[in-house]
């Protein structure tokens, strides 16, 4: 080639690169869940995108341990298939995850189930998420959620006598009261029963350890006391885990 004409065809390079139309890369829809959530494999007609679409009221806090805020809220879909109709939902900046609440349980014609609060009950990083669920005639009940190995899971305690599986009770009558607190790094059952002229205060303790807790029997506390007594245990007149 000429070396006249080494100059022209680098002008006739620039001049084609400069006409050329740019192609551009799709954004990505900062609607679209960039995680599908494996809790939901058994829940096919609850759309993710759906979920992140969802005008719910969230409450912030840091759920999944990693020093950041997440957002807590709950989706509720009467139309979808048993076992799917009210899921709790963890929303970060990676995507979401989400998991079914027991339909046969809550009490839809009450307003429920609601978030209640997050607390940070167990050892490990992250709050867990107290929901609430039922309300019977004088005691309302709740369940606990945490993140187990990067995943959003129900809290399985023990099954405890005339409380639905999987399930806190507090509140009660004058016959009968319940309670669920923290006390130190356990977590604290208490129920009062009408006796005599007083009552029979129990509280038993549970070891949380991610979402199995374990009861500590040797632990149990049994007392007598008057009714005028009653308020020295504050758990009665707290909202749940509320201490912890």
């Amino acid at each position: 080639m000429p070396p006249t004409a080494r100059p022209l065809l680098a002008a006739l390079v620039v001049l084609a690169a400069a006409c050329s139309p740019k192609v551009e890369s799709p954004r990505p829809d900062p609607r679209e869940p960039r995680t599908i959530p494996l809790s939901l494999s058994g829940c096919p007609s609850v759309s993710p995108l759906e979920i992140v679409r969802s005008p719910g009221r969230s409450v912030p806090g840091d759920v999944d341990g990693d020093g950041r805020s997440d957002r807590v809220s709950l989706f509720v879909d009467r139309t979808a298939e048993p076992g799917c109709v009210a899921l709790v939902v963890v929303r970060d900046r990676d995507g979401i995850d989400a998991v079914a609440l027991n339909d046969g349980l809550i009490s839809f014609e009450l307003g429920l189930p609601r978030v209640s609060s997050l607390v940070d009950i167990d050892s490990a990083r992250g709050l867990e998420i107290v929901i609430d669920v039922a309300q019977g005639a004088s005691t309302a009940f709740v369940g606990v959620f945490s993140m187990a190995s990067g995943r959003l899971e129900r809290v399985r305690p023990p099954r405890l006598p005339n409380i639905p599986a999987g399930l806190f009770a507090h509140g009660g009558s004058v016959a009968h009261l319940d309670a669920v607190d923290c006390r130190r790094d356990l977590v604290m059952l208490s129920s009062a029963l009408a006796e005599g002229r007083g009552y029979v205060v129990t509280r038993r303790f549970l070891e949380p350890r991610g979402t199995r807790w374990f009861p500590q029997r040797s632990l149990t506390e049994r007392s007598s006391v008057r009714p005028q007594r009653l308020t020295r245990f504050r758990e009665f007149s707290a909202a749940p885990f509320s201490s912890c």
